[in-house]
């Protein structure tokens, strides 16, 4: 998979991710995002926001910086994940759970 398709990927998962918060009336703080790669590598990282949100532009952005502080590696991508953790409902209460979506 390409650098370009990895970032179209991200962009297309922010927009799942963000609808599902949207959907069930939540917002997220921690961002984690999951590579698998060709030869079972599996690498996460996530970064904690200043303030929670559902917007996908934040997610998107924050997906990307978090993809492009990865070293690469040439056995190519075989799973890209992205989760938005640490929920509160629109409230600012505490809520657990999480939402991922993934794609092979």
């Amino acid at each position: 998979m390409a650098e370009n398709d990895v970032l179209k990927e991200l962009a297309n998962l922010s927009e799942k991710v963000a609808n599902s918060l949207t959907k069930h009336q939540k917002i997220g703080k921690t961002l984690v995002l999951k590579i698998r790669y060709a030869d079972f590598t599996t690498l996460t990282k996530r970064r904690s926001l200043e303030e929670a949100t559902r917007d996908p532009r934040v997610i998107q952005r924050v997906a990307q910086e978090l993809y492009q502080s990865l070293e690469t590696n040439p056995s190519g991508i075989r799973l890209l994940g992205l989760t938005l953790t640490n929920f509160s409902s629109e409230s600012q209460e505490p809520d657990e759970g999480f939402l991922i979506e993934e794609t092979p």
